[in-house]
């Protein structure tokens, strides 16, 4: 393509003319991948062997950016394992806290995790129920078990060996009394004879 200036007087300055098509130069990026990095477990997930995680990083250079290179990365799931796996529930988690919703309805569950079904295997359906629920009602309390025996005192004024007490206590904990229940019966103290210094 020419480029042709000459004078032009009308307009008090120079006029320029192009001989052929104008031509546009387009940015252009290229983009460069590294492989895939290995398949892991996600921390946190409840499934820790068959949907994992894997990432991968690369670059672009632009060259409308003075051929700036940019850091990139990228992320996908991934199968931990080819293996066909049938699912298996977890453990019964615990009931909801009731103190905290009496006459409200509480729930416990389990997970089909334990492993998690995988490429094709059999969910947990034939296992039963996922969730328990139940009415938060009145609880009454039982008694924990007794504690040690605490140190051994002697009578006043004892000054030799001789029978002293000694005492133990528990607690009304095992489950606590709830929404109403009763409280434990019984005492929560006893004592008993020991042999000890004045």
């Amino acid at each position: 393509m020419a480029i042709k200036i000459r004078e032009n007087k009308n307009l008090k300055g120079l006029e320029i003319k192009l001989d052929g098509p104008i031509v546009l130069c387009e940015a252009v990026v290229n983009t460069t991948w590294n492989p895939w990095g290995a398949c892991r477990k996600i921390p946190g997930n409840l499934d820790q062997n068959c949907i994992g995680n894997q990432t991968r990083t690369g670059f672009s250079v632009d060259s409308d950016a003075n051929y700036t290179r940019t850091p990139l990365a990228q992320s996908q799931d991934c199968n931990l394992t080819s293996d066909i796996v049938d699912g298996r529930y977890t453990l019964w988690s615990e009931w909801d806290d009731c103190s905290k919703m009496c006459d409200q309805p509480t729930t416990r569950i389990r997970t089909c995790t334990n492993p998690t079904p995988c490429n094709g295997g059999e969910d947990c359906s034939q296992f039963g129920r996922d969730t328990l629920t139940k009415d938060c009602g009145p609880l009454a309390g039982q008694w924990g078990a007794w504690g040690a025996w605490g140190s051994c005192t002697m009578p006043a004024g004892s000054v030799t060996y001789g029978t002293g007490t000694y005492l133990r206590s528990r607690k009304c904990d095992n489950p606590v009394n709830i929404c109403g229940g009763d409280y434990c019966i019984g005492v929560n103290q006893t004592d008993g004879n020991c042999r000890g210094n004045a």
